[in-house]
């Protein structure tokens, strides 16, 4: 038997939730990449925005795990600062095939770590 309240069930399905909305994103990325000649020097600054975007994710499930409200704060006031990364590079890059489809991706996955810290916080 599970000694879980409602409300921790709640939080736990809600987490859940949102790792899984980072995985489906992950995914819908390598398809549309497939799909796309993305020139390299595009696919590099994309790729590097990922990684910040991952090492988010990383700094969020730690802070979740160790319920450490200072970080998950830090890692959500980042989100503007990849939001404005993400729009730097559709306007630079708005006519490439793929692109804007992979950076509102990207976005959304910004969003769903978010979501995971203010389980934190909140």
């Amino acid at each position: 038997k599970i000694n879980l309240t409602q409300s921790e069930l709640s939080v736990y399905w809600n987490i859940a939730h949102h790792i899984e909305g980072i995985a489906d994103e992950v995914k819908r990325i390598v398809e549309i990449g497939k799909k796309s000649k993305i020139p390299k020097d595009v696919a590099k600054d994309l790729f590097e925005l990922f990684c910040k975007v991952e090492n988010d994710y990383s700094e969020a499930m730690k802070s979740y795990y160790s319920n450490d409200t200072e970080l998950a704060y830090k890692i959500s006031k980042n989100k503007e600062i990849l939001f404005k990364e993400c729009e730097s590079m559709y306007q630079k890059d708005w006519n490439r095939k793929g692109v804007p489809s992979i950076l509102e991706r990207i976005k959304d996955m910004i969003f769903e770590i978010h979501e995971i810290c203010r389980r934190v916080y909140s």
